[in-house]
C-alpha cells in the first residue's frame, strides 16, 4: 500500500510539472494571476500537510501566498523531494495509524495517514482541474493530466 501512495505522489508531481512546463511555454501576458495563485496553493498545501505528518509544530506556511512561476517551480521540486524523503522513512504499518495535527483554524484533528495522503492527491487534482478550466476560458489548450496519461 505504501507503494500505491508513492506512485500517487509521483503522479501528482508529474501533473504539477506538466502545468509548470505549459505555463513556461506561454507568453507571460497569457498567464493569469489566478492560475499562479491556484498552483502556488497546491504546493503550499502539500508542504503544510508534510509538516503535519512529520509532526512539526512550528511551521508557518500561508496557503494562498502568491508566487512567480519561477518560485513555484522551485517550491514544487522541493515539496516533491520532501515527500519522497518522508515516504522513504515511513513504515507501511503506520498507514492506518492516526496523525494528530492542527488545521489552519488551530483546531486539533485526528486522521489516518492513508486518509491524509489520499486527501492531498484529491485536493491537488481538484485545483489542477480549475487551472485547466482557466486555461480553456482564456483560449489555451488544457493539459492532459489524467492519471492514465501518466501511466
Amino acid at each position: 500500500m505504501k507503494k500505491y501512495f508513492v506512485d500517487l505522489f509521483e503522479y501528482n508531481n508529474w501533473a504539477n510539472d506538466k502545468i509548470i512546463l505549459k505555463l513556461k511555454s506561454l507568453s507571460p501576458d497569457l498567464i493569469k494571476p489566478e492560475i499562479l495563485k491556484l498552483l502556488g496553493h497546491i504546493i503550499s498545501a502539500q508542504d503544510t500537510w508534510l509538516e503535519r505528518v512529520k509532526g512539526t509544530k512550528s511551521y508557518n506556511i500561508y496557503l494562498w501566498d502568491e508566487y512567480s512561476l519561477q518560485e513555484i517551480e522551485i517550491l514544487s521540486m522541493n515539496s516533491h523531494q520532501g515527500w519522497i524523503k518522508f515516504f522513504r522513512k515511513f513504515d507501511e504499518k503506520n498507514l492506518e495509524n492516526v496523525c494528530s495535527y492542527k488545521n489552519s483554524k488551530g483546531e486539533k484533528l485526528d486522521k489516518s495517514y492513508q486518509d491524509i495522503f489520499q486527501h492531498i492527491i484529491n485536493h491537488s487534482t481538484f485545483h489542477r482541474g480549475q487551472i485547466n478550466q482557466l486555461l480553456r476560458i482564456n483560449n489555451i489548450e488544457p493539459i492532459k493530466l489524467d492519471f492514465i496519461y501518466y501511466c
